[in-house]
Parts: C-alpha cells; structure tokens; sequence
C-alpha cells in the first residue's frame, strides 16, 4: 500500500475512535491486534466518555505513519485512580501506526500524562519502591 494509502488508513481508525465505532475498527485493525486496541480505547471511554481526537500532522514512510494528535474529552470516570472530575481536557499524543494490507498491526504512542493529570487538578508524585535495590527488578 502506499504511504498516502496508510495515512487515510490511519486517518479511518482515528474517525473511527472519535465516533466509537468499534465495527469500523474491526475492519481497520488486525484481528490479533483488534483486540487489545479495542480495550484500550474502551478504557479511555470509561473515564472520558466523549473522547475523541484527530490526526493533526502526519509523515509517513513505508509501513509506518507517524500522528500529532489532539484530543478532547470530558472526565467523567476514574482516570488513574482520580474520580470523576467533570472537567474537559485536551490531551496530546503522539503515535506510529504500522500498517500492512490496509490494517493497523502494530501501534506505538507517547501521551502527556502529566498535562491531563495537571488539567484534572492533581499532581504525578513519584516515590521510591520498597523492592528497588537492583535495577531493572
């Protein structure tokens, strides 16, 4: 497929989230893939019931099709352990879609965690594990 082929398919998946159509992801997304994605996205519906966003800029090489994405949504369930907030937030993303014959089969993503946690009001704190003596445990 070609790579503008590939970004309207990543540009179908991303209309397909923001009107939580999860049979048009099912045709977009490889059955092995379909889904853990789907799963995910039904996690952010949870907490944002009205989440969606759009594919602001896109480059695209080969299999690969990289997203500045935007999104909205309205916190209306637990997020990360913080109750429902009713606050709206506009939360960044960016992500490489890898698609082959038409289908997303493999995607990596970076969001603003900490920006949606600051939008809701709280603050991301870390702290030391009790089991952190070696790294990598």
């Amino acid at each position: 497929m070609s790579t503008e082929g590939n970004k309207a398919v990543s540009n179908r998946i991303a209309e397909a989230v923001r009107a939580h159509d999860f049979d048009a992801m099912d045709a977009l997304i490889a059955p092995e893939f379909a889904a853990g994605f789907k799963k995910e996205v039904a996690e952010v519906y949870l907490a944002f019931p009205d989440f969606g966003g759009v594919n602001e800029l896109q480059v695209a090489e080969g299999d690969y099709v990289a997203n500045r994405t935007r999104a909205t949504g309205t916190h209306l369930g637990e997020f990360m352990g913080l109750p429902p907030t009713g606050r709206k937030v506009v939360i960044h993303n960016l992500t490489i879609d890898e698609i082959r014959d038409g289908r997303l089969v493999g995607l990596s993503y970076v969001h603003d965690v900490g920006g949606i946690v600051q939008q809701l009001g709280a603050e991301l704190r870390a702290y030391p594990l009790e089991d952190a003596s070696s790294p990598g445990q």
